[in-house]
């Protein structure tokens, strides 16, 4: 800073280095330029008819918010099924299975213990 002045003001630059930034950036403006007269084309619908949708985002939100809600609880519901499901197999359907085999070595013993005696009686009658 020289006596209280910046030399942001471009006052340090030499004529030469004025015109070189200048042209270097010139393509910028005129692309800028190309931008806003672009949008001067587009027209904005009514605010007021926005209105009731600036309204309703807290109603959205909320909404989402029981949404979010719910999607917690049916993933709960499908995890508490799926441990409901194992634990119905693991009691009801391979308990039982192991049940039935168990009944039916029993009904083998009785059947093998019935058909000795059988043999034994035939055995001794025919003595």
């Amino acid at each position: 800073m020289k006596n209280g002045t910046s030399q942001a003001d471009g006052s340090h630059f030499s004529g030469a280095n004025k015109t070189a930034v200048i042209l270097a950036t010139a393509s910028s403006f005129y692309a800028a330029q190309s931008n806003l007269s672009s949008l001067e084309g587009i027209k904005l619908e009514d605010a007021s008819t926005l209105v009731p949708l600036a309204a309703m985002h807290q109603s959205l939100d909320r909404a989402q918010a029981a949404q979010l809600d719910q999607e917690n609880e049916v993933g709960e519901l499908r995890e508490r099924t799926a441990k409901l499901l194992a634990r119905w197999h693991q009691e009801s359907i391979l308990t039982r299975g192991e049940r039935l085999v168990d009944w039916e070595e029993r009904l083998l013993d009785v059947e093998r213990t019935i058909r000795r005696r059988e043999v034994a009686r035939a055995r001794d009658d025919s003595f």
